[in-house]
């Protein structure tokens, strides 16, 4: 890898365009600056999974290849979908948070 190409794990999120291939499957995403990018996926699984949204704007963690000259993303390989809002119960959610900040609020006078 040359010297002004970064691979690092991240997340992104991006508008699933299409999906598909049988033995190495693939993802075409818009993401939220615009680019497109077709994307390789880890396995069947994902992808079936990523099926289910397509259309839909949807978060996805995995490598990703930036060009650090231009900042641009060059590559990225998907090795799960992340929880949409529909399958993230609200209540446990929320319940996590104040778990998170209780403490500083405990620490202020009334």
């Amino acid at each position: 890898m040359s010297d002004h190409v970064v691979k690092e794990t991240t997340i992104l999120y991006g508008v699933l365009i299409r999906i598909g291939g049988y033995a190495r499957p693939r993802a075409y995403m818009q993401f939220l600056d615009g680019q497109k990018l077709s994307c390789s996926i880890s396995n069947r699984s994902v992808a079936i999974a990523m099926a289910a949204h397509l259309y839909q704007s949807i978060g996805v963690r995995g490598v990703a290849i930036w060009d650090k000259r231009d900042k641009c993303l060059r590559g990225f390989h998907i090795q799960e979908m992340m929880p949409t809002s529909r399958e993230v119960n609200s209540p446990d959610a929320f319940k996590g948070l104040v778990d998170m900040v209780e403490k500083y609020y405990d620490q202020v006078e009334d």
